[in-house]
């Protein structure tokens, strides 16, 4: 099984008047609440004076592994001091903050756990940025500005801010060339039109040429992966960006509840099967809360890994699917 963490923010909230929190965030009504909380040993984020009208304000932080001892203790005195309980869910609404609060969980696997997985989920290792995402169409072709960090020497990476992800043009051509099936790439454009009609002037496949002071730069084209194997529904309950039950369009954004465990995405394993076999699918599902920074997860399998491994790619990280 893999290492289950969750991770829990105390914010010191002496002004009575602000009632908003995240669901991952407990606000603490007292100073001598606060104390106490941080003489188990959590973090201490920050902590100024005179804030809210003179009154101090701090943040502590909470990082256990679900099964440990001092998880257990720090739910013990949440309930004790604060009347809170846990719930297993990540659908905690505004009408239940008083009452509930809900971990940020998530999932460390070993090599043996990934390697043992048929199925994955593709992820961008955080911080490893390709360009500034800066909007997605109608027709979910994104637009990135162009800026400093699309000149790195990345070949996969986060579009940042967004939760998409790029490929440089190399990588690219060296997946095409491995023989996987179902995967796709297409064109990600540049929010600048100017260096959009450059690119016509530009070397073949080289990118659109920066023009500017002294600068003589080729910009590197990026891809966005795709595939024609679009995955059936998982099967996790849906939700909207008020983590209330989702009866929406999909196209529109849509979150899941995995019941607060931290695990990847679930499917019923005959559905799966009758699709035959890929190396690279997406999901039905657009994962965001707005229609232009909702997006369809990328399912792999392992020969795509083992592929981008090979390839010394390090900035991929990888989540095993369910199957059931």
């Amino acid at each position: 099984m893999p290492k289950i963490t969750a991770e829990l923010s105390f914010e010191l909230n002496p002004n009575p008047q602000r009632v908003w929190r995240h669901r991952a965030t407990i606000l603490v009504p007292n100073i001598q609440s606060y104390e106490r909380f941080k003489r188990l040993g959590l973090k201490e984020l920050w902590f100024r004076e005179n804030e809210f009208k003179g009154l101090p304000a701090g943040k502590l932080q909470a990082v256990y592994p679900m099964d440990s001892d001092e998880w257990g203790q720090l739910k013990e005195i949440i309930a004790q001091d604060l009347h809170l309980t846990e719930k297993k869910s990540v659908f905690v609404g505004d009408d239940e903050m008083s009452m509930h609060y809900a971990p940020y969980v998530y999932a460390e696997y070993s090599k043996k756990e990934l390697a043992a997985a048929e199925y994955l989920r593709l992820k961008p290792l955080w911080g490893k940025e390709l360009g500034y995402f800066d909007h997605q169409s109608d027709d979910e072709q994104y637009v990135v500005a162009l800026d400093s960090r699309q000149k790195n020497k990345h070949q996969f990476g986060v579009l940042f801010p967004a939760d998409a992800f790029a490929f440089a043009n190399p990588l690219k051509s060296q997946l095409e060339q491995a023989g996987l099936q179902g995967v796709r790439f297409e064109p990600i454009l540049l929010a600048e039109q100017r260096l959009l009609d450059e690119r016509q002037r530009s070397a073949p496949g080289a990118g659109p040429a920066i023009q500017g002071a002294g600068s003589d730069k080729i910009l590197k084209p990026l891809w966005k992966i795709s595939s024609d194997t679009v995955l059936p529904r998982f099967l996790h309950p849906l939700f909207t960006d008020h983590h209330q039950p989702f009866t929406g369009e999909l196209s529109k954004g849509c979150g899941y509840d995995n019941g607060n465990s931290g695990l990847g995405l679930k499917y019923e394993r005959s559905r799966i099967e009758q699709l035959g076999l890929f190396d690279v699918a997406i999901t039905t599902e657009r994962l965001g809360a707005h229609p232009d920074r909702c997006f369809r997860s990328v399912i792999v399998s392992q020969k795509f890994r083992q592929t981008m491994i090979q390839l010394g790619i390090k900035t991929a990280q990888y989540e095993p699917v369910i199957l059931e």
